[in-house]
């Protein structure tokens, strides 16, 4: 039997819980509010090609876009038409879903503004940067500044005490660890910056912030061959371009699909996106016309090895070490290049202009098979 101070405070006790249960439960989104994120990843050299179909892919994904460029104005008249198409073709009118597209003025060369890109933006979202999309470089891009520092910087500041990222995704180039390989040899070339050393240097810095068990995941894409998309498409009408080619990073043969048809922009941005969820630490070769659809990830873990497990990227250089050994290896591509000219010289003052230069042609292919058969595999 109930005792008569139990019936008379019975109604006071229920009202007191039903207040302390709705307080705690309000309490409860409010914290949720505050301490459960969204996955925002930064992005760089979103403006670019490749750039703009990353981040309209990562925004239907339903990842939030923070736009790291030069110049905030034309990035948001480029991008923020992507956000509104979005919103358009979305049914839910829940603006709550819609994902965040923010926008931060800065250079990848720069230490203090690739710091700055790190902190949180907005006012009305508590939202730390969860995954870094490097896809800045390109075309007239300087590559030490960009694909060298540049990553330096995105590394350092992902790698931090206390960093909420837990992936780095950048867009690197086919045959950066082989300098002497043909299409490091013409690409270092044209440039001053000897780009493939940039290119692995790079690489190097996602790799060592991974050593340091700092960064818990990151795949670096080693792109092979890339196209406009109009290009690929004028080339190769009959080509699929839906599919990829996966290999292990630096296996890629110069005349190989890397080399033609290679890829377009569309395939390597599907490519990056698929990447940003993908556990582990990769360093990949990818490029088009092969066996795997551009939106599975799943053939990471089934067909890939990761880095800590594989050969691939084992001994570790220094910056100098590094554009020693490629600068050494244009150096032995002028003497062989000399020695040919020499000889092409001889061989027309011999047998003339026409049977000459027929037996230079012949000498010249020798001499390129004989340096893919025994030199183009030399490592950094």
């Amino acid at each position: 039997m109930m005792h008569p101070l139990h019936r008379r405070y019975t109604p006071l006790i229920l009202f007191l819980a039903i207040i302390i249960t709705v307080a705690h439960g309000f309490s409860a989104r409010i914290s949720s509010s505050t301490t459960s994120h969204p996955p925002l990843a930064l992005v760089t050299g979103g403006t670019g090609r490749t750039g703009q179909v990353v981040t309209q892919l990562l925004l239907q994904k339903g990842l939030g876009v923070r736009i790291l460029a030069r110049n905030v104005t034309q990035a948001q008249q480029i991008l923020e038409p992507l956000l509104t198409k979005l919103k358009e073709n979305n049914d839910d009118d829940d603006d709550d879903d819609t994902p965040v597209l923010e926008f931060c003025q800065g250079d990848v060369g720069n230490a203090t503004a690739v710091q700055a890109a790190f902190v949180v933006k907005s006012t009305t979202t508590t939202t730390p940067v969860t995954h870094v999309v490097f896809c800045a470089g390109g075309d007239n891009a300087d590559y030490y500044a960009v694909n060298y520092r540049g990553v330096v910087h995105c590394a350092q500041q992902a790698s931090q005490d206390g960093s909420s990222v837990q992936q780095m995704v950048v867009i690197s180039t086919a045959w950066a660890s082989k300098p002497y390989s043909i299409a490091s040899l013409l690409f270092n070339t044209l440039f001053d910056t000897i780009p493939m050393a940039c290119h692995f240097l790079g690489e190097e810095a996602v790799r060592q912030a991974s050593r340091d068990d700092c960064l818990p995941n990151y795949v670096i894409l080693r792109a092979g061959g890339l196209n406009s998309d109009e290009r690929y498409a004028e080339k190769y009408p009959n080509v699929d371009a839906t599919r990829l080619t996966y290999q292990q990073g630096d296996s890629f043969e110069f005349l190989g699909p890397a080399g033609r048809p290679g890829m377009c922009r569309t395939q390597l941005a599907h490519a990056v996106a698929t990447a940003v969820n993908v556990p582990g630490r990769y360093t990949v070769e990818v490029t088009g016309s092969g066996p795997v659809d551009m939106d599975d990830a799943t053939v990471y873990p089934q067909r890939l090895v990761q880095d800590d497990e594989s050969n691939g990227a084992a001994k570790q250089y220094s910056e100098g070490e590094v554009f020693d050994i490629h600068r050494q290896a244009l150096v032995e591509l002028r003497s062989v290049g000399m020695g040919a000219l020499i000889a092409g010289i001889a061989l027309i003052a011999r047998w003339g202009w026409g049977q000459g230069l027929l037996a230079v042609v012949a000498v010249d292919a020798v001499l390129v098979g004989v340096w893919s058969q025994f030199y183009a595999n030399r490592q950094t």
